[in-house]
Order: C-alpha cells, then structure tokens, then sequence
C-alpha cells in the first residue's frame, strides 16, 4: 500500500506521531488497511505520501 522498505516505515513510524498503532502478531507488528487509508487520508499522511511516491531521479 505505502510501497517503502521497512527501514523507512520505522522512520515514519518515529517522525509521525499520527501514524497508527500496529496490532501485534506475535513479534510482527501489522496493520489495518483501512487505518492506513485513514492516516493516508489526514494531512501528516498526505503530505509524507506525498513525498515517498515522488519519482525518484534516474528512474523514468
């Protein structure tokens, strides 16, 4: 859905204080799709997705 590596979902996770709260599943934590849409939806959301689906350079 976000389509960035988990390294950076941790980054996001740290900068963001309304991104949301995973439910555990055992060690792993996962996400609702639709609490993902929400956030994406709200304005700190937009505006980092905003940023990871910006094309890079090099790439066409």
């Amino acid at each position: 859905m976000l389509g960035i590596s988990v390294r950076h979902l941790d980054d996001v996770r740290a900068e963001d204080e309304t991104f949301p709260e995973p439910k555990m599943l055992g060690r792993s934590p996962r996400w609702a799709p639709s609490a993902i849409r929400r956030w994406m939806d709200g304005d700190a959301g937009a505006a980092i997705c905003a940023c990871i689906k910006a094309p890079s350079r090099g790439r066409p």
